[in-house]
């Protein structure tokens, strides 16, 4: 009985994983044994995926190996090992600051954001154009040219890790986004 209780479990954690796989991408920050696959988006043949989608802006040329592993999101049918190295990775390299700033072409820095107030991120637009901002649930939000915005985090992205779009783009940086 614990057996067949325990491959019920086990089919349930797959079955979330691929609803989050196929829903925009969240990992949960508290899963460091068990990380989730995010979206799968932008596979390549190979089923991972690529930089930051068909019409990656012109700054991913110039990416070192460790930025394009970031974009390395394992496909929701990688070994479990495979997901926990890149949660552990992108948790490596995750930068702490008062403002994650969006600058021409929507090149963020840091590439991966830590969020430690839950509640809000501050986003610093250091281009001379508008920049739409495009959270993994679909919520959007303009920073003005030049200035900065305060964006409230919504409850069901905290305690995650995200990935956001920025104007036409797809993936072009990720969001650790404390509890």
């Amino acid at each position: 009985m614990k057996v067949i209780l325990g491959v019920v479990a086990a089919l349930l954690v797959v079955a979330a994983a691929v609803v989050l796989f196929r829903s925009g991408g969240v990992l949960k920050t508290q899963q460091k044994t068990n990380p989730q696959a995010t979206s799968s988006a932008n596979k390549t043949a190979n089923g991972v995926a690529s930089t930051p989608g068909k019409n990656a802006p012109s700054w991913t040329a110039s990416l070192s190996a460790l930025e394009q592993s970031l974009f390395a999101v394992p496909s929701s049918s990688a070994s479990e090992d495979e997901k926990t190295k890149y949660h552990d990775l992108l948790l490596k390299n995750t930068l702490k600051s008062d403002q994650l700033h969006i600058g021409q072409d929507c090149q963020p820095k840091p590439l991966v954001y830590s969020v430690e107030k839950a509640t809000e991120i501050n986003f610093k637009n250091d281009d001379s154009s508008d920049h739409t901002i495009t959270m993994t649930n679909n919520e959007k939000y303009v920073i003005p040219a030049s200035n900065s915005t305060i964006v409230k985090v919504s409850q069901d992205l905290r305690g995650k890790i995200t990935s956001y779009g920025c104007d036409q783009f797809g993936r072009v940086g990720f969001l650790v986004i404390a509890s």
